[in-house]
Protein backbone atom coordinates (compact mmCIF):
# COMPACT_ATOMS: atom_id res chain seq x y z
CA UNK A 1 0.00 0.00 0.00
CA UNK A 2 0.72 3.88 -1.00
CA UNK A 3 0.27 6.76 0.92
CA UNK A 4 -0.14 9.70 -1.12
CA UNK A 5 -0.37 13.17 0.97
CA UNK A 6 -3.17 14.87 -1.18
CA UNK A 7 -6.64 15.92 -0.34
CA UNK A 8 -9.35 13.97 -1.89
CA UNK A 9 -11.13 15.66 -4.58
CA UNK A 10 -15.13 14.97 -4.42
CA UNK A 11 -17.62 14.82 -7.25
CA UNK A 12 -19.10 17.93 -6.01
CA UNK A 13 -15.58 20.28 -7.20
CA UNK A 14 -14.72 18.12 -10.05
CA UNK A 15 -17.52 18.51 -12.70
CA UNK A 16 -19.59 21.12 -13.81
CA UNK A 17 -22.47 20.94 -15.63
CA UNK A 18 -22.22 17.60 -17.78
CA UNK A 19 -19.19 15.86 -16.32
CA UNK A 20 -17.15 19.22 -17.51
CA UNK A 21 -14.03 18.88 -15.88
CA UNK A 22 -13.05 22.05 -13.86
CA UNK A 23 -9.57 23.51 -12.83
CA UNK A 24 -9.90 21.41 -9.55
CA UNK A 25 -10.21 18.02 -10.89
CA UNK A 26 -7.49 18.83 -13.72
CA UNK A 27 -4.74 19.77 -11.07
CA UNK A 28 -5.72 17.03 -9.00
CA UNK A 29 -5.24 14.29 -11.77
CA UNK A 30 -2.19 16.25 -12.09
CA UNK A 31 -1.00 16.11 -8.52
CA UNK A 32 -1.62 11.97 -8.31
CA UNK A 33 -0.50 11.18 -11.62
CA UNK A 34 3.15 13.21 -9.97
CA UNK A 35 3.13 11.37 -6.74
CA UNK A 36 1.77 8.04 -7.60
CA UNK A 37 4.50 5.56 -8.05
CA UNK A 38 5.51 3.70 -11.33
CA UNK A 39 4.29 0.17 -10.88
CA UNK A 40 2.81 -2.46 -13.61
CA UNK A 41 -0.37 -2.74 -13.38
CA UNK A 42 -1.94 -6.27 -14.11
CA UNK A 43 -4.35 -7.15 -16.70
CA UNK A 44 -7.80 -8.64 -16.14
CA UNK A 45 -10.00 -7.69 -12.87
CA UNK A 46 -8.54 -5.35 -10.40
CA UNK A 47 -9.00 -4.76 -6.70
CA UNK A 48 -8.43 -0.94 -5.37
CA UNK A 49 -8.12 -0.20 -2.01
CA UNK A 50 -8.49 3.44 -1.12
CA UNK A 51 -8.50 4.95 2.68
CA UNK A 52 -9.17 8.42 3.39
CA UNK A 53 -9.12 11.08 5.55
CA UNK A 54 -11.74 13.60 5.93
CA UNK A 55 -12.73 16.70 8.18
CA UNK A 56 -15.76 15.94 8.98
CA UNK A 57 -17.99 13.08 9.82
CA UNK A 58 -20.70 13.91 7.01
CA UNK A 59 -18.18 13.61 4.30
CA UNK A 60 -19.96 10.93 1.68
CA UNK A 61 -16.93 8.89 1.10
CA UNK A 62 -18.07 6.98 -1.95
CA UNK A 63 -18.32 11.17 -3.70
CA UNK A 64 -14.23 10.67 -3.23
CA UNK A 65 -13.79 6.85 -4.88
CA UNK A 66 -14.81 8.68 -8.27
CA UNK A 67 -12.32 11.27 -8.17
CA UNK A 68 -9.60 9.14 -7.18
CA UNK A 69 -9.77 6.07 -9.29
CA UNK A 70 -10.19 8.40 -12.48
CA UNK A 71 -6.75 9.67 -11.76
CA UNK A 72 -5.03 6.30 -11.06
CA UNK A 73 -6.72 4.70 -14.13
CA UNK A 74 -5.73 7.21 -16.11
CA UNK A 75 -1.99 7.21 -14.58
CA UNK A 76 -1.80 3.95 -15.49
CA UNK A 77 -3.74 4.10 -19.03
CA UNK A 78 -6.52 1.50 -18.08
CA UNK A 79 -10.17 1.84 -18.22
CA UNK A 80 -11.61 1.75 -14.62
CA UNK A 81 -14.38 -0.21 -15.73
CA UNK A 82 -12.06 -2.98 -15.20
CA UNK A 83 -11.83 -2.38 -11.27
CA UNK A 84 -14.33 -5.19 -10.04
CA UNK A 85 -13.64 -4.39 -6.39
CA UNK A 86 -13.13 -1.75 -3.46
Amino acid sequence: MHHLPIKPLSLNHAYRGRRFDTAELKQFKHDMARILPNINIPTGKLSLHLQFGVSSKNADGDNLVKCAQDAIAEKFGFNDKIIYEW
